[in-house]
């Protein structure tokens, strides 16, 4: 189930919003210059393709963004829950960018002014960054997590490693 989990810097361990239904969503990532749509993921867009096939179905589908990378993060087993290190560290790109699941599950996380905004995506989740905005992942307990990177240019797919410390200080809602 997807969930947005809204925080301030001042208080970074309860949130002040906390949103489950896909409107509600998609009007409060909107109000930050972030979009957030699920879109059916077609026979075309499997997991079990390799990086080509993948490449090759989702150039057909999204032809507008040209640049893509293939992110698999391998499984983590459920004794490793909370681990705060499991997926992507504090980044940020230096263009607007798509991020599509395609497989598992995870927290993506978006630092936009003074608040962090903990957004648990799915499959079939489609999010836009907004240019140098600082993001990471934190991914889910129990599959493999296979996010595609979409770009319209190639700073959008290559981002830039932050030490904010953010990322792995923070204690963040789980999802499955």
């Amino acid at each position: 189930m997807s969930f947005l989990a809204v925080y301030h810097h001042d208080n970074l361990l309860n949130p002040i919003k906390l949103l489950t239904h896909r409107e509600d969503i998609g009007a409060v990532l909107a109000d930050v210059s972030v979009a957030y749509e699920t879109i059916d993921l077609s026979v075309e867009l499997q997991a079990d393709q390799d990086d080509a096939q993948l490449a090759d179905n989702l150039r057909t589908r999204f032809g507008q963004y040209p640049h893509l990378n293939v992110l698999r993060l391998p499984r983590i087993p459920a004794y490793a829950a909370g681990a705060q290190h499991q997926g992507e560290s504090e980044q940020s790109c230096g263009d607007t960018g798509l991020r599509l699941f395609l497989k598992g599950a995870g927290v993506l996380c978006l630092h936009i002014d003074d608040h962090l905004y903990a957004l648990g995506c799915v499959r079939g989740d489609l999010v836009s960054i907004p240019a140098n905005v600082m993001h990471w992942l934190r991914q889910g307990v129990g599959s493999e997590c296979i996010i595609i990177r979409l770009a319209k240019t190639s700073v959008g797919v290559e981002c830039i490693p932050c030490d904010g410390g953010l990322a792995m200080n923070m204690d963040l809602p789980e999802i499955q």
